[in-house]
């Protein structure tokens, strides 16, 4: 999938800690978190380059029915929870819920919580590794291996510290303590505020989490029907977050395209290239609602991020946004290689057509939202 959504603090108007320069060894972590966040905000890098490309190609504004064609649907719900946050420190709350599925079909589930200061990846995250194996381990500013510092079980379970209090900066390399819940199965604490770093806190966040079977999350969309191509793709990462400003996110991969919603602000309030720092300009109207088009928007991460290799990165992409749509802006794209996939459903227009947002409001959500 090739999605990624840089600096995500400059458009969500929330304070960042300053973080301080990661050493090249923690480049294949970091490049891992960065592609994490790129499958969760969807369209290559959409709103650093919306304004890249220069041709704008206008939308009917007229409602129409979906073209007739019948598309497979799917009562799955693409986020399970697996995981969850007991005991925070005073002034912590969980911001996101996501689950992410590896390119071998396996996957994790991630639950992030933030408190006063605010990381560019979450002061306090706890993955549940349902993979079957357990994950690498990182490796020191030389390029070694860290390794296991055994400790105490954590609620019966074997755990050992990988990167243990006090050994690296927390803001630059996390705090991190893994136990195995399950045969086979770990979790992952990792604690970037260094307020909260020290062993006893993170043991008692860790004692008082807890990790179950799959769990249905209430999502605040549902789609009518997908094309079988991208039913069957696999979902590289679906993330439902009250860290403003998206709140919910949905990729595909093989085909590559991405459904988002965000809360609904101003247009301008977006902004179309961060280097630049313009505000997206609807240059369309749908359904009577501001939108905003763009074709063949390119890609031009590749050289921002070479930690994540080559063929991440490249192509181009169509973008459709619709603005204030029942309290949330719907974000599409697909990458134009893929376009076809959608014709079928009337391109990016008609996929936009098949959902139906349901509100702010989670106790009108649904943990079906396909079929």
């Amino acid at each position: 999938m090739q999605d990624l959504k840089e600096h995500l603090e400059r458009i969500a108007d929330t304070p960042r800690a300053d973080r301080p320069p990661v050493d090249v060894a923690a480049g294949a972590a970091r490049g891992r978190r960065a592609l994490r966040r790129r499958r969760a905000l969807g369209g290559a890098g959409l709103a650093a380059v919306m304004a890249a490309s220069g041709a704008v190609v206008a939308v009917q504004s007229r409602d129409t029915a979906p073209p007739p064609v019948t598309l497979a649907g799917s009562a799955s719900n693409p986020l399970m929870q697996r995981a969850s946050f007991g005991w925070l420190p005073p002034g912590y709350r969980v911001t996101s819920r996501e689950e992410q599925h590896a390119y071998h079909g396996f996957g994790q589930f991630v639950a992030v919580a933030d408190g006063p200061v605010r990381f560019e990846y979450g002061a306090i995250t706890l993955t549940a590794d349902f993979t079957g194996r357990e994950p690498e381990l990182a490796t020191s500013p030389d390029g070694v291996l860290e390794r296991r510092h055994r400790t105490s079980p954590v609620n019966g379970h074997r755990a050992y510290w990988a990167i243990p209090p006090g050994r690296y900066d927390p803001e630059s390399r996390p705090v991190e303590l893994r136990w195995e819940y399950a045969p086979r199965n770990w979790a992952v604490l990792q604690v970037s505020d260094k307020t909260v770093a020290d062993a006893a806190t993170v043991r008692r966040i860790a004692e008082s989490a807890t990790l179950t079977g799959p769990r249905p999350t209430k999502l605040p969309v549902r789609i009518s029907g997908l094309p079988t191509e991208l039913r069957t793709a696999p979902v590289r990462q679906v993330k439902l977050t009250d860290r403003a400003p998206v709140a919910f996110s949905m990729g595909f991969s093989g085909p590559d395209a991405a459904i988002n919603l965000w809360t609904a602000r101003s247009p301008s309030q977006y902004l179309s290239m961060v280097e630049t720092g313009q505000p997206i300009v609807p240059n369309t109207r749908i359904g009577g609602r501001p939108a905003y088009v763009r074709h063949a928007v390119p890609d031009p991460m590749a050289e921002r991020h070479p930690e994540l290799g080559p063929g991440r990165f490249g192509g181009t992409r169509e973008v459709l946004w619709v603005f204030g749509v029942d309290g949330f802006d719907v974000q599409l794209s697909v990458a134009t290689k893929d376009l076809g996939v959608l014709r079928p459903c009337g391109g990016l227009l008609g996929l936009y057509r098949r959902i139906k947002v349901l509100g702010p409001d989670p106790a009108k959500w649904t943990t079906a939202p396909f079929g």
